[in-house]
């Protein structure tokens, strides 16, 4: 009994250590819903509009962590109807940095990735509830990675067979799960002592779903989706076109071009602090600029609701002013 134990408590730790979520691997999940879900794994009843936004993930030195980004959007002028216009973005990696970066530019033809990798000075060694040592993958090792999408409109049942003769999952309008789970790797830097570079793997998924009518007997769809992992999902995230539905909007009647400078960068990293993010939007209300951080940040010329233009650039130039922007 002891040695079954033994092997039993033995093996979970391989397990655990070989792909521990949070130590040298990372999840990042999401989940949408517009309508009718019931599910009993896990327990849900929903009969509303849900999003559900989960990351998982190893925090290194300096707070540094692997970057995953995610966006969801409803068009406000379809918001009330029976399926209204819906766009999504999931995205970790090289694919996720180089999204945020670029996000409404042009398409990038220089082929210019932004690298999510970051240095650390010396090789983490995280351990699985304090005593058991949990490695990071590394030159020459090789881990699976899980990337997948669910997506459904209308209605979907499903049986497992585990409820009997009863369904264990009835949905009614708009679905869709997003789940990646990647191996963290670190590998010794080059030329550069006894520094290491963590890295993770790239993935790209996005959804663009339009409806051209609000009534079922005169329904017309249109769905559009791309999932792609490594540098197929790299190129993916240097087209506009697939980064347009993380760019658009719910800001009524502000309309601006997108044109960044170098006090883009000084603000975009400053304002990665929640405190400071929150300074610049009331930073914004007190000067009564239109629109949220995001747009003074990278945006240019601008025109509002009541047809007064003026330009985001000089604004942002008096943010980093009035806030003592490092």
């Amino acid at each position: 009994m002891k040695i079954n134990v033994f092997c039993t408590v033995a093996g979970c730790a391989t397990v655990l250590t070989s792909g521990c979520i949070g130590y040298n691997s990372a999840l990042f999940s999401t989940k949408s819903n517009i309508g009718l879900d019931v599910d009993t794994k896990p327990t849900t009843f929903d009969i509303t509009m849900a999003r559900r936004e989960a990351s998982i993930a190893p925090v290194f030195e300096g707070g540094q962590s692997p970057p995953v980004m995610a966006s969801f959007r409803i068009d406000e002028k379809t918001a009330r109807s029976f399926l209204p216009n819906i766009s999504q973005t999931f995205a970790g990696g090289d694919a996720a940095t180089t999204m945020t970066k670029l996000y409404g530019a042009e398409d990038n033809a220089t082929n210019q990735v932004d690298p999510s990798s970051f240095e650390v000075s010396q090789l983490p060694h995280p351990k699985f509830l304090w005593l058991i040592p949990v490695p990071f993958a590394t030159k020459g090792d090789a881990q699976p990675f899980i990337f997948a999408s669910d997506t459904s409109f209308g209605l979907k049942i499903g049986w497992s067979g585990m409820s009997g003769q009863f369904p264990d999952t009835l949905r009614f309008g708009f679905h869709r799960k997003e789940l990646s789970l990647a191996t963290i790797f670190a590998d010794q830097t080059p030329g550069a002592g006894t520094k290491y570079t963590v890295h993770s793997p790239s993935f790209l998924a996005t959804m663009e779903y339009a409806s051209s009518s609000s009534t079922l007997s005169n329904l017309n769809l249109g769905y559009i989706s791309y999932f792609a992992t490594g540098k197929a999902a790299n190129n993916l995230a240097l087209l506009k076109d697939i980064r347009d539905p993380m760019v658009k909007k719910l800001v009524p009647g502000v309309s601006s071009t997108y044109n960044p400078d170098a006090n883009s960068d000084r603000l975009n990293a400053w304002a990665h602090d929640p405190l400071n993010r929150k300074a610049l939007a009331d930073w914004m209300s007190t000067n009564h600029l239109p629109g949220k951080p995001t747009d003074l940040i990278y945006g240019g010329a601008y025109q509002d609701s009541a047809g007064h233009s003026a330009n985001y650039g000089a604004a942002r130039a008096a943010a980093v002013r009035d806030l003592k922007v490092p």
